[in-house]
């Protein structure tokens, strides 16, 4: 009898908290109003195909995974605390880490 485990995961946002399950990733937050805002999406079909089954490549397709599923919650919590219509997605996003990182690695050294 072979059982399958299913795994969950999860990080805390900005006023929320996400929660990934096997199918599926959800975000909840409050916004501004303090009212609760839940932001649901569905999994990429990521873990289903054949390089999966390689012990390396796994932990690197998960460790991939887990740093975008977690930017992009961070993002979407980010968006939903400035109360605005205008959210930091796209070149913008990504200029904005690359500024980050090099100057959080320029002063550790």
């Amino acid at each position: 009898m072979s059982e399958e485990i299913t795994t969950y995961g999860g990080q805390a946002v900005i006023e929320g908290v996400m929660m990934r399950g096997s199918c599926g990733v959800a975000i909840a937050m409050r916004d501004p109003e303090q009212k609760i805002i839940i932001h649901t999406e569905p999994l990429s079909g990521l873990y289903t195909g054949k390089i999966i089954k390689i012990p390396f490549l796994r932990g690197l397709v998960a460790l991939w995974d887990a740093i975008g599923l977690g930017t992009r919650a961070l993002t979407i919590s980010a968006n939903t605390q400035t109360g605005e219509d205008e959210e930091l997605s796209g070149p913008g996003l990504y200029i904005t880490l690359g500024i980050s990182l090099s100057l959080l690695l320029r002063h550790k050294t």
